[in-house]
């Protein structure tokens, strides 16, 4: 699932920038917006899976919302002084991080789960 989200999400980012009316560009949001919410359940799902998943989801949680909150300091003033460079920008922070986590996810296939209450 997280792959099919992934996927979504670039098809969305790559389509973006060259929709040059109302309905590409909302089709092409709307792909970016599915693919970052499979991925979002899709990694909720994975860390209930997880030993110890109660603190863990509580912390992903936190994660999310500390990243959606901190965003605009962030990213706005790169916007006020170019939409398209604040714009490429988002691009590729988002595939930076959706890169990190399928990179940790493929690595912790092959490790073996730890015993419930080794933290």
């Amino acid at each position: 699932m997280l792959y099919s989200g992934s996927s979504l999400i670039v098809i969305g980012l790559a389509a973006l920038p060259f929709a040059a009316t109302f309905a590409p560009t909302t089709i092409a949001w709307c792909l970016v917006i599915v693919g970052g919410q499979v991925c979002n359940i899709t990694l909720n799902r994975h860390v209930l899976t997880m030993p110890g998943s109660q603190t863990l989801i509580s912390i992903t949680q936190s994660l999310r919302f500390f990243g959606t909150a901190a965003s605009p300091i962030f990213v706005l003033p790169v916007f006020m002084i170019s939409a398209h460079v604040g714009y490429w920008m988002c691009a590729a922070l988002t595939l930076a991080g959706l890169t990190a986590v399928l990179m940790n996810l493929g690595s912790a296939r092959g490790r073996e789960p730890r015993p419930q209450g080794s933290y």
